[in-house]
């Protein structure tokens, strides 16, 4: 059998086909789905176009795995996105979970742990047994620490500072006028209206700003991941909090872009900061893999 997984995220939508053996065969990137940001129509349009894209080059058995963000706790959303997929899935069995149970399964091949996503947004999720427990995800209004959008705002709040004297200006200062076409410090102001114009995931782009300011040695820059690890371990902790024993090591996986662009500058943070007995391991699978994996299992029961 050959699988489709996808993973909707706030940024993109990454769709992979699977051979019997979980290896990729074909890949296709699509903007986000979220129906938050393009609405249920535009949802199902863009997975209908990945999904059949893959479908043309797939054997005739196939199962299709969705992880979606938005799909939470809000029944009326649930109830429409529900319905969005199964039409996409057509007569296809399938599974559709959240994205943070999608990266839970993805990166620790469903095996009991934890898991945490640092992308345009950040949330945690533990499952042991039957037993699953989330923390996070509140979005940007409310929390959102240590994500993308959370260092994106952090570039901004920190060159304002080094701007004004409140802070030494280090290479940070420099870096962003460069990286944003900036003639002096004032021009931030327009960038944000005119460019980053609200976006989240715009906003979430300045983090390849901060890795350049904290691979030059900026200090500030390189305090915000030690703060984003902090907040990370936080919500780590709090999902996996009375639902393992002290005595049980809880693997950790991790998954989202900002972890790939940061690599070492986030993860050794985290690494260090994350309680005893909790070790952080590299995923066992992509993103899209996940929600594949459930199915797979449930198929087989």
């Amino acid at each position: 059998m050959q699988w489709i997984g996808v993973d909707g995220g706030g940024t993109k939508t990454l769709f992979e086909l699977y051979d019997s053996d979980m290896n990729v065969l074909q890949q296709l990137r699509l903007p986000t789905c979220h129906a938050g940001q393009v609405g249920y129509d535009g949802m199902r349009a863009v997975l209908s176009e990945g999904v059949e894209a893959l479908l043309a080059e797939a054997s005739d058995d196939v199962g299709m795995g969705f992880g979606l963000a938005g799909y939470g706790q809000d029944a009326r959303i649930r109830a429409s996105i529900e319905e969005v997929v199964r039409a996409v899935a057509g007569g296809y069995p399938y599974e559709l979970v959240n994205d943070v149970r999608a990266a839970w399964a993805s990166s620790l091949a469903a095996r009991d742990g934890a898991a945490v996503i640092c992308g345009t947004g950040s949330i945690a999720y533990a499952v042991r047994g039957e037993r699953d427990c989330r923390a996070g995800g509140w979005g940007f209004q409310i929390g959102d620490e240590g994500s993308g959008w959370w260092m994106g705002r952090e570039v901004l709040r920190l060159f304002s500072r080094q701007a004004d004297g409140r802070d030494p200006r280090g290479p940070l200062y420099d870096v962003v006028l460069d990286r944003l076409g900036l003639s002096d410090a004032y021009g931030l102001i327009a960038y944000v209206r005119d460019e980053l114009q609200g976006d989240r995931a715009k906003v979430a782009s300045l983090t390849r700003v901060l890795r350049e300011a904290a691979m030059a040695g900026d200090a500030c820059a390189l305090d915000v991941y030690d703060r984003a690890a902090s907040e990370l371990a936080q919500i780590i902790t709090a999902a996996a909090r009375g639902m393992f024993d002290p005595s049980d090591p809880v693997p950790v996986g991790y998954v989202g872009g900002v972890f790939e662009g940061a690599g070492e500058l986030l993860l050794g943070s985290l690494r260090r900061l994350l309680p005893n007995g909790f070790e952080l391991v590299e995923p066992a699978y992509g993103p899209t893999a996940g929600p594949c994996l459930l199915l797979a299992r449930r198929l087989s029961e």
